[in-house]
């Protein structure tokens, strides 16, 4: 069993390895904290840099029954999954929840720090060439779209919410994928938004100043992220007796979506997780537009000069030379033309002279 110690900005962590399918758990002597890793067999049988979904449990939840809702698509796609646990089961995403938020916990830095740490320590990369997806359910989706507004690094490719959702409409990243999970019956987060005249659990409306419904946020999101227009389609859920609306930004500089739900109460979101083929595909374009062209109709993502594999991950180590380089190429070869030109010119006349 190998250790390691890590510091990160308020909490230390040694990391202990576990099962082949794992990279570890990380204890803290700070605050007793888990953080789990999960590395599929798909992922070690393939030859391109690693996706990383970082998934974020609710308030009272835990990060291994969070995780467990992701691992049989992390296998379809090969993705590492990240799931870190919030001092005392919280996270401190401003408006929601518990002992994190009261305390004023650094949850975006300690997770930050934890993701760069797995990704270079245990994967091998850089977190700069590593698309990382937040994805999260109640606090744990307050906490994920928290890395939409506060953090502008390139790393962060996109977020996926479900039942919780962050009340602001500005300092929004363009260029990052956003999707967003809610249902219209929720009375614990509700649809609306949580505030003053909107009562939720947890004292989020007493920490809350604004008012902010699903439908305003997605049209904030379209914005920033240049949508020309929007399409809506409805389905029948996989999980309750009931539909929900799905609406997508098209023309968008990254995928924009909005799904509400219908017949569908908050609880649900803790343990179900059946819609494997929409995440998967919006997971895939997310990744794809960073170095390459979706494809919609084939779901196959097109690279970019110089980038290779499914969805443009890996690089072909290709040499590009500087321009000058080029021009000097071409006057050379040029050159070279002229000579070997010039030369039969004189063997024929040689050869007609004698």
């Amino acid at each position: 069993m190998m250790a390691s110690l890590v510091n990160t900005t308020v909490r230390f962590h040694v990391i202990l390895s576990l099962s082949p399918s794992a990279t570890g758990v990380f204890f803290s002597f700070h605050f007793l904290l888990l953080f789990a890793a999960y590395v599929p067999q798909s992922f070690k049988e393939s030859a391109s840099p690693a996706i990383v979904l970082v998934t974020i449990h609710c308030f009272e939840g835990f990060p291994k029954r969070e995780m467990a809702k992701f691992t049989a698509l992390a296998e379809r796609m090969g993705i590492v999954l990240i799931a870190p646990e919030g001092i005392q089961n919280s996270w401190n995403a401003h408006s929601c929840c518990g002992y994190a938020r009261e305390h004023s916990i650094d949850d975006l830095n300690f997770i930050k720090n934890t993701i760069k740490f797995v990704i270079t320590s245990h994967l091998s990369q850089t977190l700069s060439q590593t698309p990382v997806i937040f994805t999260g359910f109640s606090n744990g989706g307050f906490m994920s779209e928290l890395f939409l507004y506060e953090t502008h690094e390139e790393w962060v490719t996109g977020v996926i919410s479900f039942g919780g959702h962050q009340y602001k409409l500005s300092n929004i990243r363009s260029g990052v994928a956003v999707m967003t999970h809610h249902s219209v019956a929720d009375t614990m987060v509700q649809y609306n938004g949580c505030c003053d005249t909107i009562s939720c659990c947890c004292e989020i409306s007493e920490h809350s100043d604004v008012c902010l419904s699903v439908d305003m946020l997605f049209q904030n999101w379209t914005s920033a992220n240049g949508c020309d227009s929007v399409t809506t389609e409805t389905l029948q859920s996989p999980v309750v007796n009931g539909t929900l609306e799905c609406s997508h930004g098209i023309g968008c500089l990254a995928p924009t979506v909005r799904c509400k739900h219908n017949g569908f109460d908050h609880e649900e979101w803790e343990d179900n997780m059946q819609y494997g083929d929409m995440i998967l595909e919006f997971i895939s374009e997310a990744v794809c537009l960073r170095h390459g062209t979706f494809q919609h109709s084939t779901k196959t993502c097109e690279c970019e000069m110089g980038y290779a594999g499914d969805l443009c991950t890996g690089t072909t180590h290709t040499i590009h030379l500087p321009l000058w380089w080029m021009f000097a190429g071409l006057v050379a070869a040029g050159v070279a033309v002229t000579i070997a030109v010039r030369t039969r010119q004189r063997q024929r006349e040689f050869q007609r002279l004698n």
